[in-house]
């Protein structure tokens, strides 16, 4: 599975630290979902579900 995440540069931990919490938020409001319904589920039609392309929780 590929994944799509935003870079920081090394050292930056004021901006990484804030970043994590904002996609923590994000998570806990299922933005991602919503966000694949509103706009890549009629593009997909029912053939691709959410999960199959959406993370909404940390990937250890």
């Amino acid at each position: 599975m590929d994944y799509i995440a935003p870079a920081v540069k090394k050292g930056n931990t004021e901006l990484l630290e804030w970043l994590n919490e904002e996609i923590e938020s994000l998570y806990e409001e299922k933005f991602f979902t919503k966000a694949y319904e509103e706009t890549l589920k009629p593009a997909f039609g029912e053939t691709i579900k959410a999960d199959a392309v959406v993370v909404e929780s940390k990937v250890e």
